[in-house]
């Protein structure tokens, strides 16, 4: 027969086993709770969201960034144009940004100058249903940029940017909202109109007969990044080249 003997831990065990135990009861459920203050933060009707995006040119780092029309940057460029295909008509982007208005005086009193800014309201959505919003404009130091916001349990934000410094000048935020002649000398690529691309002009094989041996005179920069924002935050996305300023705030309609 076995004998059992009860062990009684002493005063000074038993109260720091309950210590323990009442700490991890409490760290649970602080992370259900953050967990669902996030989810449901995440999971609000619309969003409000505005980007600030300028130009560093006297930043030493330039050679580093240029593009090299590499196989890499090849692929960061055809992901552009798959970009093109997705953009949405539904977003209409406002004259003058709210929030982040005193970065956007900063950044100009700092010899920064800003290339775009932009304000616009956007429904929630999963990735593949959220809306690609354009902020280029073909032909201007800022061709083509992309941003898409779109949720989880958490809220994302993904950039796809391209600076090409030699270019002109980016046209006036407000130049965007004036009637388009009916054959401007320069194509404007609008983030209001639907671009259609069919299959066949997309591809992920980079053919290597059309890779150029030397670098390019014209210099063009790239920043790709996807990153998880919580509401009333603002984001600095770094490049050597340009820089980007944005924030997300929950979108209440007026009564």
């Amino acid at each position: 027969m076995v004998d059992f003997v009860q062990v009684h831990p002493h005063p000074d065990e038993r109260l720091l086993i309950r210590s323990s135990l009442k700490y991890s009861g409490t760290m649970i459920l602080f992370g259900l709770v953050l967990f669902a203050v996030l989810s449901a933060r995440a999971l609000a009707n619309s969003y409000e969201v505005e980007v600030v995006v300028f130009e560093r040119p006297d930043s030493p780092d330039l050679a580093l960034e240029t593009w090299d029309f590499s196989e890499e940057h090849l692929e960061a460029r055809h992901s552009m144009i798959e970009q093109m295909g997705e953009l949405r008509a539904e977003i209409d982007l406002e004259k003058e940004i709210v929030k982040l208005a005193e970065f956007e005086e900063k950044l100009e009193s700092g010899n920064l100058p800003v290339l775009k800014s932009a304000r616009w309201i956007q429904p929630a959505a999963l990735y593949e249903d959220a809306p690609v919003v354009s902020l280029g404009i073909e032909g201007t130091r800022l061709p083509f940029a992309y941003v898409r916001v779109y949720r989880t349990s958490l809220l994302f934000a993904d950039l796809a940017l391209q600076l090409s410094p030699e270019n002109p000048v980016i046209l006036p935020m407000e130049d965007l909202f004036e009637p388009i002649p009916e054959e401007p000398d320069t194509p404007l690529l609008l983030p209001t109109v639907p671009i259609e691309i069919s299959d066949e002009d997309i591809s992920d094989e980079i053919d290597p007969e059309i890779l150029p041996e030397e670098i390019p005179d014209v210099p063009h920069y790239f920043l790709f990044e996807k990153r998880w924002i919580k509401f009333n935050e603002v984001h600095y996305f770094d490049h050597p080249a340009f820089g980007v300023i944005l924030g997300i705030w929950p979108h209440e309609p007026e009564q």
